[in-house]
């Protein structure tokens, strides 16, 4: 079911950069559900529960997946891929993830984050303009996507509470 939800949500995405080889987004939800509610045969069920929990605004498979852990574990669902801007309006940049309120960004990190020396100087760097404003920034990788996901939700869960409790959700300045 979360493979279809995230090939559902490949089929919607808006990229952020426009390629003109790249026609995206290829079709809309509502497109999507008219074609399934009209299909008459096997999966049709499926295809409409996955197409109900699809959205708008993942960059890839992952971080699909991510956000219906995130969902499935109870947690709030966070918006999609949004810029972020600083106090002093310059653009911090695009977020997989966010809790605008909470002031919390959860991000997806593939392991080119972590093994391409440019990537992780420049992922260093962006980690450390969200936080100097005022945003806690949660990193979560493949291992924590696999198995037991509980201590990933307590973390953005824990992550949220602080907000809550009046102790991290007011920007600097």
């Amino acid at each position: 079911m979360e493979d279809l939800v995230a090939a559902a949500d490949y089929l919607v995405q808006h990229p952020e950069f426009i390629d003109r080889a790249d026609v995206r987004p290829y079709t809309t939800l509502e497109v999507l559900r008219d074609r399934v509610r009209t299909f008459r045969g096997t999966g049709k069920l499926k295809a409409l529960e996955a197409l109900s929990r699809a959205r708008v605004g993942s960059d890839s498979r992952m971080e699909s997946l991510l956000r219906l852990k995130i969902v499935q574990a109870g947690l709030p669902e966070p918006q999609l891929n949004q810029v972020i801007y600083g106090s002093d309006g310059r653009r911090l940049g695009r977020v997989d993830m966010v809790y605008f309120e909470e002031r919390v960004i959860v991000e997806y990190d593939g392991d080119q984050h972590r093994t391409d020396p440019v990537q992780y100087e420049k992922d260093s760097l962006r980690v450390e303009s969200f936080t100097d404003e005022g945003w806690r920034f949660l990193r979560t990788r493949k291992s924590q996507m696999s198995g037991d996901f509980s201590p990933t939700a307590q973390r953005i869960e824990r992550a949220l509470s602080l907000c809550r409790w009046g102790t991290t959700c007011d920007a600097p300045g």
